[in-house]
């Protein structure tokens, strides 16, 4: 559980007396979560995540320095650095109580007086200045001169061991999703853009495609109208030997045969020989010689033409 600024103030108080009577704010923070034994998920809780990155527990023990050096406990007449005063020396703990029932009514009774703005706020204001200025500079690229300038400030600076820890890994974790957004972006993008060549390579062919069915549809009807017009038997048959086309001097010849379009070639003309064989061959007591040929029979449809020229004996 999160602890409250009144029950810092007792460990933050122990802290400094195993630190030697004065310390940093920063090894107060390291010194003070030790001996409470705060849990990582205590201690990266944000106080407001949209205006800094302090953590909630930073800002708890600022107030409790705050209360603890209006009571007389602690003195910061260094800057950055905070010590035991005697009186807090002679104590081995306080009632926590007290001090925030003291130091609120030493407030009311200073609070029509001007004052200059609270210690604690221009406090937490330098402890944060830092640490926001460190965040929107990692999330860009910076050059080497400003990366050694960004260096020299921090080392200059009081700094929070936890929440730099934390507020560097949060600057590299936005900039590694900011990177990996923008490596996102570019992927789609170029998937898109082949998509689209896609598509467009796609309607292409089958344009093309539409007009060779057409160039071939009228190729076939053309073919059509010449067969019928010949004087010799012909019939065209697909690969699965089914009749797609008869002229009519065929159906004339052969009218007794049944020559139907869709019905086997092999059923109404079983005088025929194999496919490609040529030679002579007798229907109805009538010699034909067989000449095959490859054709297309319209649409996707392929097969051959068998054309029956009358031999003369």
């Amino acid at each position: 559980m999160m602890p409250t600024f009144d029950e810092l103030m007792n460990p933050l108080l122990q802290a400094l007396r195993k630190l030697g009577g004065s310390a940093s704010i920063e090894e107060m923070y390291a010194k003070t979560v030790e001996l409470l034994g705060l849990p990582d998920d205590i201690l990266a809780q944000l106080h407001d995540s949209e205006k800094s990155s302090q953590t909630e527990v930073g800002y708890r023990m600022a107030w409790a320095r705050t209360y603890l050096r209006k009571f007389g406990l602690l003195d910061n007449s260094s800057r950055g650095v905070w010590s035991l005063t005697e009186k807090a020396k002679s104590l081995e703990s306080i009632n926590s109580s007290e001090v925030v029932k003291f130091v609120r009514s030493l407030d009311k009774q200073e609070a029509p007086k001007k004052r200059p703005p609270d210690e604690t706020a221009r406090e937490l204001s330098e402890e944060e200045r830092w640490k926001d200025k460190l965040s929107a500079v990692l999330t860009q690229k910076l050059n080497p001169a400003g990366f050694e300038r960004l260096v020299q400030r921090i080392l200059h600076t009081p700094i929070d061991p936890v929440a730099f820890r934390q507020t560097v890994e949060e600057a590299l974790q936005r900039r590694h999703i900011s990177d990996e957004y923008s490596r996102l972006s570019h992927e789609v993008e170029v998937a898109e853009r082949a998509l689209v060549k896609t598509e467009q390579e796609r309607r292409r062919l089958e344009i093309e495609n539409i007009e060779l069915l057409a160039v071939e549809n009228r190729g076939f009807a053309i073919l059509q109208e010449v067969i019928a017009a010949l004087p010799l038997p012909i019939l065209g048959f697909d690969e699965n030997g089914m009749i797609a086309m008869v002229n009519e001097a065929a159906s004339e010849a052969f009218a007794g045969r049944g020559l139907i379009i869709g019905t086997a070639l092999s059923d109404v003309l079983p005088e025929l020989p194999a496919i490609g064989e040529t030679g002579l061959i007798k229907i109805d007591e009538t010699p034909y010689r067989c000449i095959w040929r490859q054709a297309s029979l319209g649409g996707s449809a392929r097969g051959q033409l068998l054309i029956l020229q009358r031999d003369k004996e």
